[in-house]
């Protein structure tokens, strides 16, 4: 094991999974090529973590992903590589969240980006460093009346300041 922390995530991840058990594994932020190679060192991880579950793996298919979901008990997605084609591919698969429902998720990096309902990294547009991921669709937030903004600075609309109702 490279690092001791890996370990420790590795087996919070399948701490809740049945004696025989099937993890997914997503590599979508990555080229094709190196997929296998990712695919022998996490399942790897997954095999050290948990020596006494008969754990399955299986590499996502971008044709099959929801198929592949649906059947698999956890699904592990790797951060790194390119956040927006990660995105890209999981925003074409229908009822995502729903597919996700009662699955032990792990991810990090990127995958965490996918999960959140707002991110930053480096490879975002200027544009839209604080961009929600329309993954998973929240509800936006409640706006609130002109009139009604509150906190220090705000300049009410007669030129004084504060929280007062106009």
């Amino acid at each position: 094991m490279d690092n001791p922390d890996n370990l420790k995530l590795f087996k919070e991840i399948t701490i809740t999974l049945p004696k025989k058990a099937h993890i997914l594994f997503n590599y979508y932020s990555y080229p094709n090529d190196v997929w296998h190679e990712y695919f022998v060192y996490d399942k790897q991880q997954f095999i050290t973590a948990c020596p006494n579950k008969a754990l399955s793996f299986e590499i996502a298919n971008k044709e099959t992903f929801s198929k592949q979901l649906q059947i698999a008990d956890a699904l592990w997605i790797l951060g790194g590589g390119e956040t927006e084609s990660l995105l890209r591919m999981l925003r074409q698969v229908k009822n995502f969240k729903k597919l996700l429902q009662n699955k032990v998720v792990g991810v990090s990096s990127a995958g965490t980006y996918c999960l959140s309902k707002y991110f930053w990294n480096k490879q975002t547009p200027e544009y839209a460093k604080f961009a929600r991921p329309r993954l998973l669709r929240p509800r936006p937030p409640p706006r609130l009346p002109i009139g009604r903004r509150h906190g220090p600075g705000f300049e009410a609309r007669n030129g004084q300041r504060g929280s007062r109702r106009l």
